[in-house]
Parts: structure tokens; sequence; C-alpha cells
């Protein structure tokens, strides 16, 4: 009686194997499978001429001389002021403004153990103004997410710092992607299902707080977009040389609410840790004081 039913269902199953592989040919000859390749733009010759260039180096020139007070005299000379002079911060261009004949350089270091410029202006008759000026300090590093996310971040400032980061997923895919596949179409196959490819770029901005000069809190606003693509296994590898393909499931905008903290461990490397609130992920990362 088995040998009967089998013989029977024979044609049926013969049938069914040969229209699902029909389907899959059609399918990975309409060109709808998109590999994964990079793809590099033509360079174009945009060198200048040499006449830009002359015209550059005077345009550069002019900008470099700028107007000096010259001390013991009445009128005003042309001085060669570099763009950045030795401190950093062209600073020659206040003496005209407020009349110093001449400064003595000092450094100072302020509650964060920070290492800043400053100058003594001495006037003619003896009396001193100190200038101290604190540079804008931060840090920059690279950080990882739990969710196999990589990306970097960066903050400005001292006591208040303005901080901001950027992450994408680090997708390692294998499996060809068919854009034009549904799932209804699919199903039909019987095809083992596998994970879901998820691919997340997020971007976010905070401000934060020094609670000490080795350790400060933030609180950080996100948003990004996140896609998600059914992956199935095919038995005949039609659809791919692997076995694998993937189609879309879905797209969607994502917001999220950051929480974290950076500890400066040493005079020039910090860590930072943060708490995604939105999609319960964390993250580390490692940065480099400025």
């Amino acid at each position: 009686m088995k040998k009967i039913l089998f013989l029977l269902l024979l044609p049926i199953i013969s049938f069914s194997q040969v229209s699902e592989r029909e389907q899959k040919v059609e399918i990975r000859n309409s060109n709808q499978g998109n590999s994964n390749r990079n793809y590099v733009p033509p360079t174009l010759n945009t060198r200048p001429s040499v006449n830009e260039y002359q015209l550059k180096e005077l345009e550069r020139n002019r900008n470099n001389q700028t107007y000096n007070y010259k001390p013991g005299s009445n009128r005003t000379v042309i001085l060669n002021d570099p763009y950045w002079n030795n401190w950093g911060w062209g600073w020659n261009r206040w003496n005209p403004t407020f009349g110093w004949n001449s400064y003595s350089p000092y450094f100072w270091y302020d509650n964060w153990g920070y290492r800043n410029p400053g100058r003594v202006y001495i006037y003619d008759n003896g009396k001193t103004d100190t200038i101290r000026r604190t540079r804008v300090h931060g840090n920059f590093g690279i950080q990882y997410f739990t969710n196999n996310e990589l990306g970097g971040w960066l903050t400005f400032g001292t006591k208040t710092y303005f901080i901001m980061d950027y992450s994408r997923t680090n997708n390692n895919r294998t499996s060809v992607y068919y854009p034009s596949l549904t799932l209804d179409r699919v199903l039909p196959w019987s095809d083992r299902k596998l994970s879901d490819e998820i691919s997340t770029n997020m971007f976010s901005v905070g401000l934060g707080k020094k609670l000490h000069k080795t350790v400060g809190v933030h609180l950080g606003l996100g948003v990004g977009r996140e896609e998600r693509r059914f992956r199935f296994f095919d038995e005949m590898f039609v659809l791919s040389n692997n076995g694998e393909y993937s189609f879309p499931n879905y797209k969607k905008t994502v917001f999220t609410l950051k929480l974290g903290t950076i500890v400066n461990v040493s005079r020039n490397i910090s860590l930072k840790l943060d708490g995604d609130l939105g999609r319960g992920e964390i993250s580390y990362g490692l940065g480099i004081k400025f």
C-alpha cells in the first residue's frame, strides 16, 4: 500500500521540484541578485594651472601681512605675521588694539591639569597686564557596540563639553541580495530560514559635565536608520553559490537616548562607556585627549 501511494505521489513531487527550480532560475536570470561590490569612481584630472598656483601664492602672502604697532612710534608699519604664530593663536594682532609695547610668554595650568598658553604684556610706564587663555580641550577616538557596530566619537570643552558620535554596523554579508523578492513567494519553496541580516547607522549629539578632572558624565540624543533583511538557504544552490540569499524585510528610522561617562585614565588616554537606552545596547570607546 505504501509503495502504491509513493508511486502515485512521485509525479507530484517531481513536478513541484522542477517548478521550484524553474522559478529560482528565472529570478536569478532576471538580474535581481546584487552582490556586494565596492564601486571605485573614476579619478578626474583636477590639477590647477601654473597661473592658478601663482594667484594662490599671492593671496596667501597678502593674508600673512597684518598691521602691527611699532613701539616708540606714532606710525603704523606692516610686519610679517604668520597666520599661526609660535603660540598658535595669532595674539600679535591684539597689540595695536590695546597699545602694549612688549610681552613675555608664560604658561599656566587650569584645574583640569591642562597646560595653557599666556602672555604678560608690558607698557612703557612699567605697568603689566597678564592675559591667560584657556584652549578648547577634548577627546576623539573609536567605539564598539555590542550589536557589532563600529564608529567614532569626539568631544569639545572643559568643565562643560559637547559630545557627538557616529556608528554603523560592521556587516560581513555572505548572501546574495534580491531586492524584488517577497516572503509570499519564498515560503512555498520551504527553504530553511536563517537569521535576519540587520544593518544600522546612528548619529548622536549631547552635552556633558565634568564631575572631577578625570571623570565626566553626558547625555545625548541619537537618530539613525535600521534595515532588516530576510535570509534563507537554498538547498538547490540556484540563487547563490553558497546557498544563502536575502530579500527586504523593513526599513525604519530609529530614535534613542544615550547616557554615558568619560574617564581620563592617563594624561593622554581616555575611556568612554555609553548605554543606548532606546535600543538596549552598550558601547565601549577608547580615545586620545588633546
